[in-house]
């Protein structure tokens, strides 16, 4: 593989290529004769976007870029069946062709000190939440000439979910991708940012498919098909297989229907691209590949429960037995059954946590039998609980909400995930080592401007919302807000510091499918802040002693005018929801009075 020319290493200092990515190789277009880059067609780090309206000046870059081909007649080299090994990075520095070459596998060795340009995460963090990795993928068209690829003859043939987490990476070529049919075929590389602007990237190179052994063809392309998450992570959402176009995304023409901030598009299961790797059921030949879902019927006979007084929560959670199927094998995996104690009980007056029900002993005795005939699959489990009494006169416990929805942080410790905070265990990290971290939700040192967010497939009503701090007595949450997708928010007020239940009752019941609990002050020497668990019931509302109402001014930005290409360069003028007029400057949000306000994601 050549090397890129003197006068390209010279760019290195141009402060416009530190904050996105781009793949880096010979076979690329847009270099000069010389191989230096050429200024019109600009850097290939910046984005592409977004909302321009004419595909004629994004597709690849633009005319610029298309008109100029690798130097040198440089192809990249596919082979059928291997790898193709590539660096990324956000500035060719830090690449083989550079003069300050990271070293690989080091932390965030594609751009050293600057986590913004992953976009996956605080920008502000040491590290990336790579949890967040987008994904991109490459595709290919059977033409020699790149004015020939069109959105019906390019297909993506391989993707990697992890990128642009590493600047060394290796994508797979299927096995039977056949020669071109000419000299050379036209490949681009595509990625789309996930956090920050709406950054789309489409680089053009020269390839050429070796060693093939098949004259399969690809069949023709169609539009990736998106896959609600917690359709997905339940097995009951199908994603067609065969061969797909790119995703389209931040200008125009576009090929995804917008699903909001927090579902952006990326080449992962939840748009379309399940398997990371070759894309091999692309070719005309090959088996349609989908997924598919078996519902199953389980039938739960559970003796009564006698108790003197009311009892803690039981709660029995069955897994469903994972079936697969084929024409004629059904294989059934054996269940498990598992009885948790609530930890929260509603109360008659929503203030007074199940911390005395520890007295409280449980013993599920489950037998499962499973018959098994050619295509059917049933399964009868029986549960017998019995419980001693408890001392606490609480109100019989109410289903909660949380455990059914998804859970995102700003941030997260790799141990102490979003999720964690709505895992129906109330523990966490304390001083004297006797907690577990993996049950709490921890931000990356983050304090105030941290948030999680939980959403639902489907509106969920509730009125009570139960809050625990990390029940370490060092971090402490102070003060935050908790705004619904219904447009409305209340006030949050300081969280119990020994981590036991905070309630806030609310005067107006939520009918909701989303809430963003965001923190505006914390304990001074706070680290890092999270939640040990949030919990939702729909309580006795004439039971309620104190209730908390809508708020008038949550700080949530409602932009009218806003210019910038990074989160942290962000400045705006708009208003909040209650009409104040807001001042946004490097991504800090203040009312015109000069309150400091929460820093937000303006970008929804």
């Amino acid at each position: 593989m050549s090397r890129l020319s003197t006068s390209l290493l010279l760019l290195a200092l141009a402060p416009a290529a530190l904050a996105h990515m781009s793949i880096w190789a010979p076979g690329m277009y847009g270099l000069n004769a010389d191989g230096s880059w050429n200024s019109d067609a600009g850097d290939p780090v910046s984005p592409i976007g977004p909302d321009w309206p004419d595909i004629n000046d994004w597709w690849f870059r633009g005319p610029a870029w298309r008109a100029l081909p690798p130097a040198n007649g440089a192809v990249e080299l596919l082979p059928a069946g291997g790898k193709w090994d590539v660096e990324i990075a956000c500035h060719y520095a830090w690449t083989k062709y550079g003069y300050a070459t990271t070293e690989p596998g080091s932390l965030l060795d594609a751009c050293p000190g600057n986590p913004g340009a992953y976009h996956s995460g605080d920008p502000g963090a040491a590290d990336i939440d790579r949890s967040l990795l987008s994904g991109c993928a490459l595709g290919i068209a059977d033409v020699d000439n790149i004015n020939d690829v069109t959105q019906e003859n390019f297909a993506i043939f391989s993707v990697k979910h992890d990128c642009v987490g590493q600047k060394q990476n290796s994508f797979e070529i299927p096995a039977a991708m056949p020669a071109c049919t000419g000299d050379k075929c036209i490949c681009g590389w595509m990625w789309l940012a996930n956090n920050g602007t709406g950054n789309f990237y489409m680089t053009a190179f020269d390839c050429k498919v070796t060693g093939a052994t098949s004259t399969a063809k690809i069949a023709a392309p169609v539009d990736p098909t998106w896959c609600d998450p917690n359709e997905y992570k339940a097995g009951t959402c199908t994603i067609p297989g065969g061969a797909k176009r790119p995703l389209y995304a931040y200008n125009s023409e576009s090929n995804i229907v917008w699903k909001g901030n927090w579902d952006r598009p990326g080449y992962h299961a939840n748009w379309g691209f399940p398997n990371d790797g070759a894309q091999n059921d692309i070719f005309e030949t090959a088996a349609p590949v989908t997924t598919t879902t078996v519902k199953l019927t389980t039938t739960t006979t559970q003796a009564p429960t006698t108790t003197t007084t009311t009892k803690a929560a039981v709660t029995t959670t069955q897994a469903p037995p994972v079936v697969s199927t084929s024409s004629s094998v059904t294989t059934t995996v054996k269940t498990t059954t598992t009885t948790t104690k609530a930890a929260y009980n509603p109360s008659s007056t929503g203030n007074v946590a199940a911390g005395a029900t520890t007295t409280s002993k449980a013993t599920t005795t489950t037998t499962t039998t499973t018959t098994q005939a050619p295509t059917t699959t049933t399964t009868t489990t029986t549960t017998t609980t019995t419980q001693a009494p408890t001392t606490t006169s609480a109100a019989p416990s109410q289903t909660n909400l949380a455990l059914s929805a998804r859970a995102q942080g700003s941030t997260s410790e790799s141990s102490s995930p979003g999720k964690a905070a709505i895992d129906g265990v109330i523990d966490g990290y304390k001083e004297d080592n006797s907690g577990d971290e993996s049950k709490e939700w921890v931000t990356r040192h983050q304090k105030v401007g941290a948030w999680l967010k939980l959403s639902w497939k489907r509106p969920v009503k509730f009125n009570q919302i139960v809050l625990y701090d990390r029940p370490n007595l060092v971090d402490q949450i102070t003060g935050g807000t908790i705004t619904f997708s219904d447009g409305t928010g209340i006030l949050v007020p300081a969280l119990n510091n020994d981590g036991s239940a905070t309630v806030l009752n609310l005067a107006q019941t939520k009918t909701v499918s989303q809430l963003v609990l965001t923190v505006t002050s914390v304990k001074r020497g706070t680290s890092m802040i999270g939640l040990s668990e949030i919990e939702l019931f729909l309580a006795d509302s004439s039971k309620f002693t104190k209730t908390i109402s809508n708020a008038r001014n949550i700080p949530r930005v409602k932009v009218t005018q806003y210019k910038a290409r990074h989160a942290r360069d962000f400045s705006a003028t708009g208003e909040d929801f209650g009409g104040d007029e807001l001042i946004v400057d490097a991504g800090v949000v203040r009312r015109s009075a000069g309150q400091d306000l929460v820093e937000e994601e303006l970008f929804e």
